[in-house]
C-alpha cells in the first residue's frame, strides 16, 4: 500500500551521498605569495610588481614562465549521511487518490564553519521549510481533504547537490508516474514584499500554469515574476533547486524563490530580516495552487513550452 511504501522510507531514512569515485577533471592548485614570487623571478618580476602593472594599465600581463612545476594532488572522499522527512495525506477520491501532489522544501543549510561561525539559513531555507509544515497542518485540518493524495517532503542535502530530492526520485515511495506535480518552496521570505519569482510553471504543463495563475488571483498583494523562468538564464536556477530532481522526469513543477540578496549563504541570513507577511502570502499561493492541482478533474497535461 502507499502507507507501507512510505513506512519503508521512514524506517530506513538515511541518504548516503558518496562521491561515486568521481574525480575533478581539472586539478586546482593555490599558490601563496612566497611561492608565486619564486616562480616570477624567472621573468624578473614579483607579485606586487605585477599587480601594480595590472592596476595601472588595467590589462592582463599573462605570459608563459620558463619553468616547470611538479605537484602531487590527493583527493579524500568523505561520505555524507542525511535524512529526508516525509509526511503523507491520503486523497479522498477512490481513483484520484492514486495520484500525488508533492509539496517540498529543503531543510539543510551550510551549518557551522570555521568551528564557530553559524550560518543560520533563515531565508535559505527555514522559510520554505516552515511553509511546508504550515501547508501540512492546513491541509490535514480541513474537514474535506483533496481528491488526490499529498506528500509533504523536507529534503536534506540540497546545498551539496540536491542529494535528498535525488534520492527521493530514485527510490520513490510511490511510482514517479503517479506524482502529478511538485511544488517546491526554496527561499520565500526576503526582497520585494509583494512579489515572488516562479520557475517552471509553464515548462511542462499548461494546466499547472493556469491553475497557478488562478490561485494568484486570490492572494492579495502578491504577484508572480517570471524573470528566472528559463533554462538558459545565466543563473541556471532551473537546475539548482530540488524541483529539478522531478522536472528531469517530466513531472510538472513550480519553484517559488524570492531572489538573491546580500545575506544569501552568509551568517547574516537571520530570522530578524525575514518578511513574515510575504512568507504568509507565498504559502497561501502554494496552498491554493496545490488545492487546485489536487482536485483537478483530469491528469495535468504535458504540453508546456519545455519537455526536457
Amino acid at each position: 500500500s502507499q502507507w507501507n511504501a512510505l513506512r519503508e522510507i521512514i524506517d530506513h531514512p538515511h541518504i548516503t551521498a558518496a562521491e561515486e569515485n568521481k574525480t575533478n577533471s581539472i586539478p586546482l592548485l593555490y599558490l601563496n605569495q612566497k611561492t608565486a614570487d619564486l616562480l616570477l623571478q624567472s621573468i624578473h618580476t614579483s607579485m606586487p610588481k605585477s599587480q601594480r602593472t595590472i592596476d595601472s594599465t588595467r590589462s592582463p600581463i599573462s605570459q608563459r614562465l620558463p619553468v616547470s612545476v611538479r605537484a602531487r594532488i590527493s583527493v579524500e572522499h568523505q561520505p555524507v549521511e542525511g535524512q529526508n522527512v516525509i509526511g503523507f495525506l491520503p486523497g479522498r477520491d477512490s481513483v484520484l487518490a492514486n495520484e500525488h501532489i508533492l509539496i517540498s522544501a529543503h531543510y539543510d543549510h551550510l551549518g557551522i564553519r570555521a568551528d564557530s561561525i553559524i550560518y543560520y539559513g533563515a531565508d535559505d531555507n527555514a522559510s520554505g521549510t516552515a511553509a511546508v509544515l504550515s501547508l501540512a497542518k492546513a491541509f490535514t485540518a480541513n474537514t474535506i481533504w483533496p481528491k488526490r493524495s499529498l506528500i509533504f517532503a523536507l529534503f536534506d542535502g540540497e546545498e551539496h547537490g540536491l542529494y535528498g530530492s535525488k534520492h527521493f526520485s530514485e527510490f520513490p515511495p510511490v511510482p514517479l508516474e503517479d506524482i502529478t506535480a511538485n511544488l517546491n518552496l526554496d527561499m520565500i521570505g526576503r526582497n520585494v514584499p509583494d512579489s515572488i519569482y516562479v520557475i517552471g510553471s509553464n515548462m511542462h504543463s499548461q494546466d499547472l500554469y493556469n491553475i497557478s495563475r488562478i490561485a494568484d488571483a486570490y492572494v492579495p498583494f502578491l504577484s508572480m515574476n517570471y524573470r528566472y523562468n528559463s533554462v538558459t538564464h545565466p543563473t541556471r536556477l532551473y537546475y539548482r533547486s530540488d524541483y529539478y530532481s522531478f522536472a528531469k522526469y517530466e513531472i510538472p513543477i513550480i519553484g517559488y524563490f524570492d531572489g538573491f540578496h546580500p545575506d544569501y549563504h552568509e551568517p547574516t541570513d537571520v530570522p530578524e530580516k525575514l518578511q513574515y507577511r510575504k512568507i504568509q502570502r507565498v504559502t497561501n499561493l502554494a496552498y491554493l495552487t496545490a488545492w487546485g492541482a489536487a482536485n483537478y478533474p483530469d491528469t495535468l497535461s504535458l504540453n508546456g513550452t519545455l519537455m526536457k
